[in-house]
């Protein structure tokens, strides 16, 4: 091993130590901490994904009468723009 890859190797280790020192007191500083979530956290993330899963794969029933108030957000002219089979 030659002086250059000794400096390089050596400059790797300051720099790691440095960051890591900087980093841990820039954590303690602002309370960053790191959260590791437990097995039971993790289940109930599941199950609450697969309730929504559930959901957005149900047909939505739609209504079958439509009235143009609906539609349209208030203060704006309802009588422009309903399609032909919702219109009468």
């Amino acid at each position: 091993m030659n002086y250059e890859q000794l400096f390089m190797v050596l400059s790797f280790f300051g720099v790691f130590f440095f960051g890591t020192l900087v980093g841990g007191l820039i954590a303690i500083r602002f309370g960053i901490y790191l959260r590791v979530s437990k097995k039971e956290d993790y289940e109930a993330k599941v199950k609450e994904l697969e309730t929504m899963i559930e959901t957005m794969n149900k047909p939505m029933e739609e209504p079958t009468s439509y009235q143009p108030g609906e539609l349209f957000p208030p203060g704006m002219a309802p009588e422009y723009g309903l399609p032909r089979k919702i219109s009468k």
